[in-house]
């Protein structure tokens, strides 16, 4: 925001700085961190954390999109299992699951 000749970031702006990813994927864990707060177990954070963290990585299944095409939803079902499946790639899984579980501590 400009004011006073002097530019200054906005509080939501502060809060996206603060969050180590791209700000449009940042502005996607803040709401989803305060829907978190209307939502029993945070399912809004762990998911949107789940989808930063896909879009982040390597593809988290093996093969990739010529295996598995481009459906967002089957990666992120992925990463929110508690352990890789048959069908993860299991080094590009584990580091977006790390990446996830970070994310959703931060926002």
């Amino acid at each position: 925001r400009l004011g006073g000749g002097a530019a200054a970031l906005t509080p939501h702006g502060t809060a996206l700085a603060r969050l180590p990813a791209h700000p449009r994927l940042a502005h996607v864990l803040l709401r989803a961190a305060a829907a978190a707060s209307d939502d029993a177990g945070g399912a809004a954070l762990e998911v949107a954390s789940a989808a930063v963290a896909v879009v982040e990585e390597r593809d988290v299944l093996a093969g990739g999109g010529r295996a598995h095409g481009a459906d967002l939803r089957s990666r992120v079902a992925c990463l929110l299992e508690a352990e890789p499946g048959p069908q993860a790639a299991t080094g590009a899984w584990r580091r977006a699951k790390r990446n996830a579980l970070d994310l959703a501590a931060q926002a």
